[in-house]
């Protein structure tokens, strides 16, 4: 099991048999996502999240503010009070963009799956995710890492290039399966010809 917490939100991630259950808590929601493995993919990425817009109206307010204040010594219409007046704002804006702002790390697959980015944890995350990428491969060898006769030769052939090329399993695995094949092949063909 691994679980992170970040402000009013929780993420728990366990493992089940065909792949992982995430459970999202937040203040105001609760979710939980069964993803199995086949929807699980390799690839990393970092994410920053957050509504920009709070801080470009941050910006715009501070600049009003102190562009304000400026004025306010040689104009003595415009007060103090008036420059504190946009300012106030532009600060609960800044505060809220940092409250939504959010660092996140998906494993991107057809059903992603995401972490809070925090230093501290790096490689926990990281470690979590290599454990998520090694189960989800040792489910695929379990499941198409074998020889079925339902298949045609090419068939097998392309599943066994698959899972090579998705570094599911070695050089070496790969060979020993064609070589497998093609012994099965040799044997089916043998035995049609000698009839």
């Amino acid at each position: 099991m691994f679980k992170q917490k970040n402000f009013f939100e929780v993420i728990k991630y366990d493992f089940y048999d065909k792949g992982v259950m995430q459970s999202y808590t937040s203040f105001l929601s609760r979710s939980v996502v069964n993803v199995s493995f086949e929807e699980i993919g390799n690839e990393i990425i970092r994410k920053s999240t957050g509504k920009k817009a709070w801080l470009i109206a941050s910006g715009i307010l501070f600049c009003l503010s102190i562009l304000l204040c400026i004025c306010s010594f040689t104009d003595k219409t415009i007060t103090m009070a008036d420059s504190i007046f946009y300012l106030v704002p532009s600060i609960v804006c800044f505060i809220v963009f940092i409250l939504l702002k959010q660092e996140l790390v998906y494993l991107v697959g057809r059903q992603n799956l995401f972490f809070f980015y925090k230093k501290n944890q790096i490689s926990q995350i990281h470690e979590f995710i290599n454990e998520i990428i090694k189960r989800r491969n040792n489910y695929y060898k379990e499941k198409y890492a074998i020889i079925e006769n339902d298949l045609t030769l090419e068939q097998q052939l392309n599943k066994f290039r698959w899972l090579k090329n998705d570094e599911i399993i070695t050089a070496e695995e790969y060979d020993y399966l064609i070589d497998q094949l093609q012994s099965l092949a040799n044997k089916a063909y043998m035995f049609y010809n000698q009839k």
